[in-house]
């Protein structure tokens, strides 16, 4: 093995939390080591090439509070300038199920009227989901500024009553909280609960507060995709490590984590493409990998502890991509928006949404689950 360098932290994997939090700490001046054991980076977050074909494998689109906040990560980790946002048409189009074709533009004054006009049975309803939409956007704006204005942001949101909203939300589910708002009418459930499948497939278990924040950042702030996708991220993440005097490390799969004395992460073994085995020590040690791969590197007597913090915790739902290269543009079969959510005819209910796990469990046949459709050729 060879000699121990010294590093000030040391990340498992290069997807992008592992990117983020690694130029995170190298911005603050500290020496990382990023070890990926792929050939290249940015795990999920990148682009495969297939003749002329483009296949985005993950990064659908990122809200452009994200893009150009001041307090947005972009901004934050100084990646401003390193990547190219291009803004696409609208938030998304709902289809099928037991509705027409449905659009949310951005804006949330604009999407109100929108769908107020399209929706005039749920009027009164929707008034009411957008003016909490419209709190929960400037609170959570107000807490991402705590850092730039101290406990005044705290204060306000005190003073207004929204803090006490905030916890008054953080209990209700998107199911409980859309059953009390639009009762049996399940439209306005399909439409502004289109893009569910980016964090759950059930309703009943999915936060309010979480789906709304982020649904609201999308509508409110637009909604933008990167030139050149997500290895385009994951190249200027990759960059900015580098520059700040930290390594990115492909072909380097970690075997074991260390542990030292005190019982602490100390350290890593890990070969590299040839089969060599090397050892690196740091104090700080960050997995960007599932909590069952990195307790496998941990010594055996570790591992059960280790476990146990993430034994309440459900698995996240899988989602599965096709990529189709078309020699048309989509819009000549019917494809009209950047993000076109699609419900099959067979669901009735937004609540049904669950059993899309048993159509993708069961052999083909002649049933979908819902799905989206993105069509990155109209931002080219």
């Amino acid at each position: 093995m060879s000699a121990d360098p010294s590093w000030d932290a040391i990340v498992i994997g290069s997807g992008l939390g592992g990117l983020t939090a690694a130029a995170a700490i190298a911005n603050h001046g500290r020496r990382v080591l990023v070890l990926e054991r792929h050939a290249s980076f940015g795990g999920a977050a990148t682009v495969y090439r297939h003749g002329l074909l483009n296949m985005e494998a993950s990064l659908h689109e990122i809200d452009g509070d994200t893009v150009y906040g001041t307090q947005g990560p972009i901004a934050r980790l100084g990646l401003t300038g390193s990547v190219e946002p291009i803004t696409t048409d609208i938030f998304y189009e709902a289809r099928g199920a037991v509705m027409s074709t449905v659009c949310v533009p951005h804006g949330l004054d604009a999407a109100h009227e929108a769908l107020a006009r399209t929706m005039t049975k749920s009027r009164r309803a929707l008034q009411t989901f957008f003016k909490e939409a419209k709190r929960l956007y400037r609170s959570l704006h107000d807490l991402e500024e705590w850092g730039a204005r101290g406990p005044a942001v705290l204060t306000g949101l005190i003073l207004s009553g929204r803090l006490f909203e905030l916890l008054i939300e953080s209990r209700q589910t998107l199911h409980k909280r859309f059953d009390a708002l639009f009762g049996d009418d399940d439209i306005p459930k399909f439409v502004l609960g289109a893009p569910i499948a980016y964090f759950d497939d059930d309703p009943s278990k999915l936060s309010y507060l979480l789906y709304l924040g982020v649904w609201t950042r999308f509508v409110e702030a637009g909604s933008y995709y990167f030139k050149g996708g997500s290895s385009a991220l994951t190249a200027a993440l990759v960059k900015h490590i580098e520059d700040r005097g930290g390594t990115v490390q492909p072909s380097s799969e970690v075997r074991s984590i260390m542990v030292d004395a005190a019982q602490c992460a100390s350290g890593v073994i890990y070969a590299d493409s040839t089969g060599a085995l090397h050892k690196d020590r740091a104090p700080i040690l960050l997995g960007n990998a599932s909590p069952s791969t990195i307790a496998e590197m941990l010594p055996a007597g570790f591992r059960s502890d280790f476990a146990k913090q993430y034994a309440r915790f459900e698995p996240s739902i899988s989602l599965f991509t096709v990529s189709l290269g078309l020699t048309r543009p989509a819009a000549d079969f019917g494809v009209s928006a950047y993000s076109t959510f699609i419900y099959p005819d067979s669901m009735a209910r937004y609540s049904h949404f669950p059993r899309a796990a048993a159509v993708f469990g069961a052999a083909p046949a002649d049933r979908v689950p819902p799905y989206v459709l993105a069509d990155y050729g109209r931002l080219a």
